[in-house]
């Protein structure tokens, strides 16, 4: 099994709850969830967000320090989880609430992707010492700069 990086098998039961999960993990038609099932759901459901965001940051994201990004990301992988197995069992059709928080997670990773939403916690508005909510944001030195320029 491979790692999981912002969301566990629990957190997946905890989302669906155990009819679900295991109507969801188990690819015999049984009545029990099979973990394999829901790691490799996971697993999907992480890529995608990996496949979005990767282009502007490093994946997998560092998550450790910084709770409200770690809980963004999971709260994405599992909206994207679900879509995934009813995608992936053809046999299933996909519940219009799925496809509507798929839709909602793509809508966020495309802008994360595109810069319009930063991921880093650095990022987030502070408040001045007015009170006054003001914005900031650190980011990494340009790589262009008019002193490696002058050739050009």
């Amino acid at each position: 099994m491979a790692t999981l990086y912002y969301t566990t098998i629990e957190d997946l039961q905890d989302r669906l709850g155990e009819s679900l999960y295991n109507k969801l993990t188990n690819r015999e038609g049984g009545e029990t969830g099979d973990d394999d099932i829901a790691a490799q759901m996971l697993e999907e459901a992480e890529a995608v967000v990996h496949s979005w965001i990767g282009g502007r940051y490093a994946v997998p994201v560092d998550v450790s320090s910084d709770t409200v990004l770690a809980l963004t990301l999971k709260r994405r992988v599992l909206q994207i989880a679900p879509f995934v197995a009813h995608a992936n069992a053809i046999r299933r059709s996909i519940p219009e609430n799925w496809r509507d928080l798929y839709d909602e997670a793509m809508k966020w990773l495309r802008a994360v992707g595109k810069g319009d939403i930063p991921l880093s916690a650095e990022t987030r508005p502070t408040t001045s010492t007015d009170g006054e909510t003001t914005s900031s944001f650190v980011g990494p030195s340009p790589v262009f700069k008019p002193d490696n320029l002058e050739n050009f």
